[in-house]
């Protein structure tokens, strides 16, 4: 009996280790594929971040080619600006140069007739002299009308340089800007510059001569404009901040009409503000 009894411990003992023994394999192999999942979570969020970093630096490099491109494009257009702009001058100034040609008063007479006038002047003097004379006279003549010529022409195409670059600068100036453009101002600046560079013109309105450039007048123009603008907005609402303050100000006196600060009211003035401030008596 108490050998059987022996045996049926050892069985339950052997049942007991081997259930043991099942349940640590299953808990380790749990354990294993946990770890497992672990592990192949940790990848995917490496692979992730790792697209995602990939991605990042596609969109940056992306986004540095697109601002490559359009400054590309800015350099472009602003040398093909600079190039008609260029152009356009050089038309104007050959244009300039071709009516300043026609100039009378700058047309020098032939040797032969300023030879003549010298000898009418001073019969004594011998056609030879005369001659002589008119030719270093023509000569000084020919340069004094080269010189006013180049100056006209300068003068010229400065106004015209000064002028396509105010418009480009301030499209208020520009007539071609509908939406933009100051009729108003631009008039009334072109009246004061030409007022003080001494403006001078030929019978056709044509300008000789201007004793300072058009340029740095408008900006100065432009600049005393925008201050003047800036002024009167400072002094509307330093007057709508006074105006404000007057209207919320408390009142005392013995008329109860003059504004007086609140910290400047006597005891019995505060009451009474404080009184019709509150509905009720303190």
């Amino acid at each position: 009996m108490q050998d059987d009894n022996n045996t049926n411990f050892e069985t339950e003992n052997s049942t007991t280790t081997e259930s043991s023994s099942v349940d640590n394999d299953q808990t380790t192999t749990q354990e294993i594929d946990q770890d497992s999942d672990d592990t192949d979570q940790e990848h995917q969020q490496i692979n992730d971040q790792d697209e995602s970093e990939e991605a990042s630096e596609e969109e940056g490099q992306t986004r540095g080619e697109k601002y490559n491109d359009k400054l590309k494009q800015e350099i472009a257009s602003r040398q093909e600006e600079k190039r008609q702009l260029e152009a356009e001058l050089r038309d104007f100034r050959a244009q300039i140069q071709q009516d300043v040609e026609a100039y009378s008063f700058l047309r020098t007479p032939s040797i032969r007739d300023l030879a003549n006038r010298i000898m009418e002047d001073n019969p004594d003097i011998s056609e030879s002299e005369a001659i002589q004379q008119a030719q270093v006279a023509r000569e000084e003549m020919r340069e004094d009308a080269m010189d006013i010529a180049k100056h006209i022409t300068n003068v010229r195409t400065s106004m015209k340089e000064d002028e396509l670059a105010l418009r480009r600068e301030f499209n208020f100036l520009d007539e071609n800007d509908k939406e933009n453009y100051d009729p108003d101002f631009t008039n009334m600046a072109v009246e004061a510059y030409e007022q003080v560079a001494g403006i001078e013109r030929d019978t056709d309105g044509n300008v000789l001569n201007a004793r300072i450039r058009m340029q740095p007048f408008f900006k100065a123009m432009i600049a005393m404009y925008r201050h003047g603008i800036e002024l009167g907005r400072k002094q509307n609402r330093s007057t709508v901040r006074k105006q404000m303050a007057n209207a919320n100000a408390p009142t005392g006196g013995a008329l109860g009409t003059t504004a007086v600060a609140f910290e400047k009211m006597t005891r019995a003035q505060q009451e009474e503000y404080l009184r019709k401030k509150q509905g009720c008596d303190l």
